[in-house]
């Protein structure tokens, strides 16, 4: 919440950060710079109330805000900070600064942000750095007689008698600091919109915009939107994207998501007057800051090191995009060569040249990455690899993936998550896109890798959250491919299994029914188990048999497994596998294997393969301590030929353990609020 004081450029801010605490801590340290702090406040929940300060500094050599508490906080809790602070709106570029022009011979100023690399701590305390993405909620309040903008549209405007106004925009989607952006100004605008719905405004001084100097711009963005759209086969994540003309900027122009801003020589043109050689240069600064809202504010890299990414890509698409509005010049094709390739040959060849990433270590170090090597030669080698693999595969390859590498992403984000190396969220994160998936391998890849963390998961009471979420992610899909349909002869439809959920869906039926229903289902599909010969059937049948909540059920079809005049012996591993997958009789399983193992051992011992599935079918799904206890003693009686396997067990229950104690307060608190909202 900013209030703008522009009669004397100062600005009150209040800044409330959600704050996720990953590890337990008296310390909260944020960037800050240039901002007097007035008060701080940390709160848990209202129940809970406040988190007593003991006290805070600003310490300027690191541009950091430090919070001391008298109290830790803990671990996977979320926390309130509150800072209510106040600066200047200053006289120089960078930050919350002022500009002015003139108009019927008076001054006008307007108050205007520029936050890339490192300057959005000078306008608020924040976590500034790009790869801490967040979603921001920004109220301006100013003078009625000027008008503000930001990334988002406003959502409601509240007029108090004073002549001030509030401005309370949209809020916005997961974002890097250094493009958020907002304006004060009592400037005028031309609006367009694209095909798909974007509204395009170019705001400027009111005497330019009435001559009409803005409107190139206006028209090539909104052409240039549809372009990359097409191209990138992603829409505009914004509801609108705002093109500001201001009297100076340190750039020639800022790609903030949805308010790009420009200083007013790069986008402002008069027809009549303005040269090729102008309109060009106006031309591609705009192909290159609207680039930039996919490649740079959509994706953005990690850290500064890799910026050669974001603006070799942007200086890259200055002569494709330019090219789709002026085919005859030849820009990528010719004018790359000079005004690219062969100056930045001169710069590369210079012993003070360096590779296109580069360190970066501290703050100091951010503003020298961002040169012509970066943009330059980052741009050739992208053009290289586009010109090496052809066009259309380029294209293609940028087009959020191939269908094996959705696969693989998620099959790795959950990986990772389960080995510690990534927040537990990111993998759930990740599968909220699979409404939109067409393709059967990624949900493939999805369902195999939910599975083992389902399964963790169902003995516990707060299970249900987590099988809230994953039905939530389903949903859509499942609503829209709906049942199979039976054709005129009464038989089932057939149709590629890998783009339609399968139509044989008995095994699903037959496992819910037995499930649900009562023991009187469960004795009617045994026996159509015992009288069904065909043995796909019967497969279907016995497997349903295990899907019990009844354990006595459960305990008795145990039992009857090691009769081989009933089950087969090959079968009757799948019982027992089968039984331990269900939460109601793992327990159950895990006992009977461990009191027949003898009689199992000397029926399958020789056949290693059968052995071996048996044991991990039993143990994989165990992640108790105590469990883990029962299977040590287990293994210290036993050194037989399945040896490997038991150590194999071992490792994964351990690994089930350890991921229990370390992780799923983490999951199920992001699992919590994720439902909730």
């Amino acid at each position: 919440m900013l209030t703008a004081f522009m009669e004397n450029f100062t600005f009150a801010g209040e800044v409330n950060v959600e704050i996720a605490c990953r590890n337990a801590t008296r310390y909260v340290v944020l960037h800050a710079s240039r901002v007097a702090v007035e008060k701080v406040q940390v709160a848990e929940d209202r129940v809970a109330g406040a988190v007593p300060v003991a006290g805070f500094f600003l310490y300027p050599q690191t541009q950091v805000l430090v919070v001391v508490l008298n109290r830790t906080l803990d671990a996977q809790r979320n926390y309130n900070l509150k800072i209510i602070y106040n600066a200047l709106i200053e006289n120089e570029l960078l930050g919350f600064f002022r500009s002015s022009y003139v108009l019927h011979g008076e001054r006008r100023f307007l108050g205007v942000t520029q936050f890339s690399p490192t300057h959005a701590r000078k306008a608020f305390p924040c976590f500034d750095e790009p790869i801490y993405k967040a979603t921001f909620k920004i109220s301006i309040k100013h003078q009625a007689t000027y008008l503000s903008l930001s990334n988002m549209p406003v959502e409601t405007s509240v007029f108090e008698e004073d002549g001030w106004v509030t401005d309370h925009f949209s809020q916005t989607p997961l974002m890097s600091t250094y493009y958020l952006a907002w304006a004060i100004c009592n400037f005028t605008y031309r609006e367009t919109i694209t095909k798909s719905g974007v509204v395009v405004r170019l705001y400027a001084r009111p005497d330019a915009i009435r001559r009409g100097s803005g409107d190139y711009a206006l028209h090539i963005t909104k052409r240039l939107i549809e372009f990359y759209e097409d191209y990138f086969k992603v829409p505009y994540s914004l509801p609108k994207l705002d093109l500001l003309a201001v009297p100076k900027h340190p750039y020639a122009a800022m790609e903030n998501w949805g308010l790009s801003i420009f200083v007013e020589q790069r986008i402002l043109l008069d027809p009549s007057v303005s040269s090729i050689s102008y309109l060009l240069d106006v031309t591609m600064v705009i192909v290159h800051e609207i680039c930039h809202q996919w490649f740079g504010d959509l994706v953005t890299p990690v850290w500064w090191e890799d910026v050669w990414l974001k603006e070799g890509f942007a200086h890259y698409f200055e002569f494709v995009g330019t090219d789709y509005l002026y085919p005859g010049w030849n820009m990528e094709k010719q004018r790359f060569l000079t005004d690219v390739l062969h100056e930045v040959m001169l710069l590369d060849g210079l012993a003070s040249s360096h590779p296109v990433s580069q360190e970066v270590l501290q703050a100091t170090d951010i503003d020298r990455v961002f040169d012509w090597i970066a943009y330059k030669k980052g741009a050739a080698l992208i053009r290289m690899l586009a010109n090496f693999m052809g066009h259309s595969v380029f294209q293609r390859g940028l087009q959020i993936l191939s269908v094996s590498n959705r696969a693989g992403l998620i099959d790795d984000a959950f990986s990772l998550a389960r080995a510690g190396y990534l927040p537990q969220s990111v993998p759930l994160e990740i599968i909220r896109y699979l409404s939109e998936e067409k393709d059967f391998l990624p949900w493939h890849a999805a369902s195999r890798a939910l599975y083992p963390l389902d399964k963790l998961l169902d003995r516990m009471e707060k299970y249900n959250v987590f099988n809230e979420y994953i039905l939530r992610q389903v949903a859509t899909t499942y609503i829209k491919l709906g049942w199979p349909k039976n054709s005129f002869n009464g038989s089932l439809v057939q149709a590629s299994y890998q783009h339609e959920i399968p139509l044989n869906v008995r095994d699903i039926v037959y496992c819910t029914g037995v499930s649900l229903l009562d023991e009187d289902v469960w004795e009617f599909i045994w026996m159509k188990f015992h009288s069904t010969t065909a043995v796909s059937e019967k497969k279907i049948l016995l497997e349903a048999l295990t899907c019990s909540d009844d354990r006595n059920l459960l305990n008795r079809l145990l039992n009857l497994s090691l009769n081989s005049e009933v089950v087969l012996d090959q079968d009757a591993i799948d019982v027992i596998i089968h039984v331990a997958r269900n939460p109601h009789g793992r327990d159950l399983a895990w006992k009977f294997f461990r009191d027949k193992w003898k009689i199992l051992n000397t029926r399958y011992g020789e056949a290693l393969f059968m052995n071996s599935k048996l044991i991990s079918g039993v143990t994989e799904f165990l992640n108790t301590e105590g469990e883990l206890k029962e299977l040590k003693n287990f293994m210290k009686n036993y050194d037989g030929v399945a040896a490997a396997s038991f150590s194999r067990a071992l490792e994964t229950v351990e690994a089930n353990v350890r991921w229990k104690m370390l992780y799923q307060d983490e999951l199920f608190q992001w699992l919590g609020k994720a439902v909730r909202h």
